[in-house]
């Protein structure tokens, strides 16, 4: 489990708020778009690279592998913003997680698909993805592309490929060029626009958002799982990032609605 250090989390709170971006819940590079010491969004690739020509010529983008495994996974399985599964699913599950995390890729890869095949394909569960962001600046970059693409509906499948081809972390490994392909790979994502919305007012919400509920829970490292009813309370899971914890706690709260 990547873990959350108070005082990095104290200093990119404040820095953040200063700059009027992202509060934060995160680590030393964890501020947002503009201002001073601010991570800047491109909303281009690189001069030169072969993202930008093709994209500038009007050339298809070739997309990343596995794109048709992660389109098979989350295929007929409705997606709104941040959810996965039906909106008025009985039970939400909440990830905090980043897309540089090594333990959040292995528990997205590993864990999240048995409890999407066994929990939310069938509608009894929903899970809600609130990204942190704390890693640094390939974490921002991530984090906002996915943001933008969830007002697209398509978050999910962009998470799934980013952890798919995650780099080493900070490692600058989250371009738009990668962007790019991991957009043309997602069937319906307007790819350009989502490049251009990374830094609307609705994405930054989120960000925000996410780290705030991650500091009332106290969420000190990535996977945190919490799990409750959906019209009542979510509570932290221990051990939630395996797969027999975060199952029993789901059917806890199945069993709770069920009068069980």
């Amino acid at each position: 489990m990547k873990g959350i250090e108070g005082k990095a989390v104290a200093f990119a709170l404040a820095a953040a708020l200063a700059v009027g971006g992202l509060a934060g819940c995160g680590g030393n590079d964890d501020q947002t778009a503009g201002g001073a010491g601010g991570v800047r969004t491109s909303t281009t690739a690189k001069p030169g690279s072969l993202a930008a020509a093709a994209a500038a010529e009007g050339v298809p983008v070739r997309p990343v592998s596995g794109a048709e495994a992660t389109e098979r996974r989350l295929r007929g399985i409705p997606q709104q913003g941040l959810e996965l599964g039906a909106h008025d699913a009985p039970v939400t599950v909440v990830l905090f997680a980043d897309v540089q995390c090594p333990y959040c890729k292995a528990f997205w890869l590993r864990v999240l698909p048995h409890v999407v095949d066994h929990y939310v394909r069938d509608g009894r569960a929903k899970v809600v993805l609130r990204d942190v962001a704390f890693l640094g600046t390939d974490s921002i970059r991530g984090a906002q592309f996915a943001g933008a693409a969830g007002l697209q509906d398509k978050l999910w499948d962009v998470v799934d490929l980013l952890y798919r081809h995650q780099g080493a972390e900070n490692s600058g490994w989250v371009t738009d060029e990668l962007l790019r392909r991991i957009g043309a790979g997602v069937p319906g994502l307007a790819t350009e626009r989502a490049l251009a919305d990374r830094g609307d007012r609705r994405v930054n919400r989120q960000l925000k958002q996410a780290r705030a509920i991650a500091a009332d829970y106290r969420v000190t490292g990535t996977p945190t799982l919490l799990v409750g009813e959906t019209d009542g309370f979510v509570f932290p899971v221990p051990g939630g990032e395996t797969l027999a914890g975060l199952s029993a706690a789901i059917d806890g709260a199945l069993s709770n609605l069920s009068g069980g």
